[in-house]
């Protein structure tokens, strides 16, 4: 599961879909620059972890949002919510407290 699940990709998604908003995979794409293919291994794996959740839209929702073959829409299980805020908080606490480039002595001209 740890190989997923700390891709900087598996991330990234995870972030797009803190805010409880059911996402298609061409949005979650927008949002985070990862291919097409990578975003549906990668939510697909997340499902049978239990992490995310999905439902496919029905022919008539399809229609009332303007037509077009219905979409799969994926969030985070309330695990998932949990798991999304551990892997938070253990990349804001594996950041150094100030920039590097600010620790990083000028030359004198």
């Amino acid at each position: 599961m740890a190989d997923i699940l700390w891709s900087i990709q598996a991330i990234r998604i995870l972030g797009v879909t803190t805010d409880g908003q059911r996402l298609y995979v061409g949005e979650i794409v927008r949002r985070t620059g990862v291919n097409e293919s990578l975003v549906r291994n990668i939510v697909s794996r997340l499902r049978s972890y239990g992490i995310m959740d999905s439902v496919m839209e029905t022919l008539a929702e399809a229609e009332a949002r303007g037509g077009g073959n219905p979409r799969r829409y994926y969030w985070l299980t309330d695990r998932g919510r949990t798991f999304a805020s551990e892997i938070s908080d253990a990349v804001t606490a594996s950041r150094p407290p100030t920039p590097v480039l600010e620790r990083v002595p000028s030359r004198a001209s």
